[in-house]
């Protein structure tokens, strides 16, 4: 392990070895046109992390906010109006730098979520949005779930959203049919029409994935069609993500919602055509949340 200063004040960024999916997935969104894109992001992912947003910002309303996974900032409009302290972090200097340009009053630093240089206790909210965990290896996806836990308080919320292994995306290929909408008829268009132009890249990033696959017993690591299959990614199943909050000493409620309609997982449609999930961990069974 090594320690590198971040450029803000107090203590610097640890720092572990990357591993062989995580150097891929820096690489992707490192590059200048996904910096571009992330930093013109705004708005709600899907009505699901809209729900969950505004319920537990309302809840925490005035405490402490950690928004990990800031990425170039689409989030910090979202969470940074009814906190009294929020700071944002990500692992890629280059969005740290594009969402501080696009904030410049706001709290953005480089970090780790495996190691969070904050006191126990110090935030009310954590989010990780947009399946962020999920670009964190399996091994030490457990140890970022246990620092989360610890620099939340009691009382405190993790709200984050991660693939979801039963449902479409571990099987989805370069030369498969891409996601598409009658709902909307436009962006499934333009959606076919890039899978169409970029095969070649998307068939290359691929076959590099292939190498460094890994399946577990309810997880598997893989490549996703998101960046032209570029990157490779933690997909987990339901019981599979609230056993690791569990481990990891989440004793409240955990509520899973779906990716798109809003719904909690017993309203919801089928979870084999969920992409990912939606998912809330209470810290512990206090203060009214159970």
């Amino acid at each position: 392990m090594t320690r590198e200063d971040d450029g803000n004040e107090g203590a610097p960024v640890r720092r572990d070895p990357p591993s062989a999916p995580e150097t891929a997935n820096r690489k992707v969104w490192a590059h200048v046109d996904a910096v571009a894109r992330f930093a013109s992001a705004q708005g709600w992912i899907d009505r699901s992390e809209r729900v969950l947003l505004e319920r537990t910002t309302t809840d925490h309303v005035g405490g402490d906010v950690l928004d990990i996974g800031v990425g170039g900032g689409r989030t910090v409009p979202l969470l940074r109006p009814a906190a009294t302290r929020y700071v944002g972090i990500d692992f890629l200097p280059e969005l740290v730098t594009a969402s501080s340009n696009r904030f410049p009053d706001a709290d953005i630093r480089v970090g780790d979520a495996r190691h969070l240089d904050f006191p126990d206790a110090s935030f009310d909210l954590v989010v990780f949005s947009i399946n962020g965990i999920d670009a964190i290896s399996h091994s030490d996806r457990s140890i970022a779930m246990r620092e989360i836990h610890r620099v939340l308080r009691p009382s405190g919320t993790f709200v984050f959203s991660t693939h979801n292994r039963d449902g479409p995306g571990p099987r989805e290929r370069p030369w498969t049919m891409p996601p598409v909408s009658v709902r909307q008829p436009r962006s499934s268009a333009r959606t076919l029409v890039h899978r169409m132009v970029r095969f070649r890249t998307s068939m290359t990033n691929y076959r590099q994935s292939v190498s460094i696959n890994e399946v577990g017993p309810d997880w598997m690591v893989t490549s996703s069609g998101a960046h032209d299959f570029g990157l490779v990614v933690h997909y987990t199943t339901a019981s599979a993500v609230q056993a690791e909050l569990r481990a990891s000493g989440f004793a409240g409620a955990i509520e899973l919602w779906d990716d798109r309609a809003g719904l909690p997982a017993d309203q919801a449609r089928p979870q084999r055509k969920w992409w990912y999930f939606n998912v809330l961990a209470r810290c512990s069974a206090v203060d009214g949340y159970i």
